[in-house]
């Protein structure tokens, strides 16, 4: 234990001292012993007053690299946002190819729909009947007959009249 037995005594203005008494009195002791106890309180850190502690610097970097970490968060978002919206305007535009496609074959199928029925109405003017194929390569045919049929009853029936 410190025996306190050598004084130590400091200079100050009539209006200091009066604060200081007041200060004292507030906390029920002497203008002394609550001179002592700021003293002991603060002895360490005279001259590093307003500069930041161990504590605090820890914390600072700590907080920088959290910045840093949150920068370069922030950069890998936009890309992948970027990327995201990429793959999405790809997406639309297959999706819209297609549709296209899918209309395109629709009016495809409408129209060979339509030929289909005008083929119909052609053969049914013309008749139903098709001309059987046969592998032969005959010279006489059912058109050549029935222009046969045709010039012999001009020739002949003029003559028969």
């Amino acid at each position: 234990m410190h025996y306190r037995n050598v004084t130590l005594s400091t200079r100050v203005s009539a209006a200091q001292k009066a604060e200081y008494v007041r200060l004292a009195a507030k906390y029920n002791v002497s203008v002394s012993e609550w001179a002592l106890t700021l003293i002991e309180h603060h002895k360490n850190d005279y001259g590093s007053i307003g500069e930041p502690t161990p504590k605090e610097v820890k914390l600072e970097r700590a907080l920088e690299l959290k910045n840093k970490e949150i920068q370069k968060l922030k950069a890998q978002r936009d890309t992948t946002d970027e990327y995201a919206a990429n793959m999405q305007q790809r997406s639309n535009k297959a999706i819209h190819d297609r549709d296209e496609s899918t209309y395109a074959l629709k009016q495809a199928l409408v129209e060979v729909e339509k030929y289909k029925s005008h083929l119909k109405i052609v053969e049914s003017l013309i008749g139903s009947e098709r001309p059987k194929e046969n592998n032969k390569k005959s010279l006489i045919t059912p058109i050549s007959i029935g222009m046969t049929t045709i010039l012999a009853i001009v020739i002949f029936g003029k003559r028969f009249s």
